[in-house]
């Protein structure tokens, strides 16, 4: 009997703490990117972003393959690479890229689960105040009510309401 509780004892904590970070990531957006990090953006605009994949020791042999793998040739091609933080790299191709008068950005989070991202509103240089107008005018009393909620560089909003239920 002892040396079963030594056996299993461990299996039970270990098993506990993975479903106390799980949980935990699930309901909190700084626990989450604790864990987890956060996409990086490895080139931008066409620019490799040197410092990036210096930061997160990624080669240009690296980078080279893994657009390969996305039928991309040329770094002349790529308009952004993103570094997900699963190790994959998402790819947006300049021939995705349809307006020439703005250099493409990638939609700016403004509202997850519920809550205000102080970050993104920085990034669109715009206050709590002016979200609260827009809302409104989409007939959004609460940003409670949001599930996901972003803008985009032409300043056009995605809004996903949580589910009722």
């Amino acid at each position: 009997m002892f040396y079963l509780l030594h056996f299993v004892l461990p299996v039970l904590v270990l098993a506990l703490l993975q479903i106390a970070t799980s949980y935990l990531s699930l309901k909190s957006v700084f626990f989450r990117n604790l864990l987890d990090g956060k996409p990086e953006v490895l080139i931008k605009n066409g620019k490799i972003q040197e410092k990036v994949m210096k930061k997160y020791r990624y080669s240009l042999d690296d980078l080279r393959m893994q657009l390969r793998e996305k039928d991309i040739y040329d770094f002349k091609d790529v308009e952004m690479a993103i570094l997900e933080t699963s190790g994959h790299l998402s790819v947006i191709p300049k021939s995705k890229v349809f307006s020439k008068a703005k250099k493409y950005t990638l939609p700016v989070p403004v509202i997850v689960e519920g809550k205000i991202i102080d970050e993104g509103l920085q990034k669109l240089n715009k206050s709590y105040f002016w979200l609260r107008k827009e809302l409104k005018k989409r007939g959004i009393k609460d940003f409670k009510e949001i599930f996901f909620a972003s803008v985009n560089a032409y300043g056009e909003f995605y809004i996903d309401k949580f589910d009722k239920g």
